[in-house]
């Protein structure tokens, strides 16, 4: 029974993402009939925010699965390295050229793996989130990630938001999704240009 509430709750959840960016589209659009659904998205955001308090600790393990899914996510290469724990924490984060390097830790496979994402992509997301700085949005919501002509794929969107919220750039609003920062582009330049080399990537790989 307890599945099934949480089964419910979650899509609940996403068309309560779906309907609020409906009401931002509407309102770009300068759609009159945006205004009357502002009381009636709070009021579903209020029921997923109830049944998941009743859910409890349960809710937020399944709706946490279903974030993270597979341990080496799509665009990742598992390393050949494994330990039965990290002594550092992880995910960690390098430059490698015109990319963001993720070195990622995999419970199940307990080995490291790696993502790269690239520069452009994060600038998108950064672009998306701009736009959002008083207004929540989802993960979901940023997904395909536009760049230019060509869509890309999830996981440069869910690398560059880990990013960012381990570098307190990005503002949980729970299910509602994330804001950031006003100066996040400034801080994400100093941050990049910071960031040591991916060389550096293996160097640690061996000693966690």
């Amino acid at each position: 029974m307890e599945d099934e509430i949480t089964g419910v709750a979650g899509g609940l959840e996403r068309s309560a993402d779906e309907y609020r960016c409906w009401i931002g589209e509407a309102i770009k659009r300068r759609d009159p009939r945006a205004v009357a659904h502002f009381p009636l998205s709070a009021r579903l955001d209020q029921v997923v925010e109830e049944i998941c308090a009743l859910l409890g600790e349960r809710a937020e393990s399944v709706r946490a699965a279903d974030r993270e899914g597979a341990p080496a996510p799509s665009g990742g290469r598992v390393e050949g390295r494994t330990s039965e724990s990290p002594s550092h924490p992880y995910p960690r984060f390098y430059k490698d050229g015109d990319c963001l390097l993720k070195v990622g830790w995999g419970e199940k496979t307990r080995a490291t793996y790696r993502q790269r994402v690239p520069w452009a992509s994060v600038d998108a997301v950064i672009d998306l989130l701009e736009r959002h700085l008083k207004m929540p949005i989802p993960v979901r919501a940023m997904k395909p990630l536009h760049v230019g002509e060509q869509d890309q794929p999830g996981y440069h969107v869910d690398v560059a938001m880990e990013w960012f919220r381990t570098r307190k750039w990005a503002v949980s609003h729970g299910h509602r999704g994330y804001t950031v920062v006003p100066e996040i582009r400034a801080e994400c330049q100093r941050a990049k240009e910071e960031l040591r080399d991916a060389a550096d990537s293996y160097e640690d790989s061996e000693t966690a």
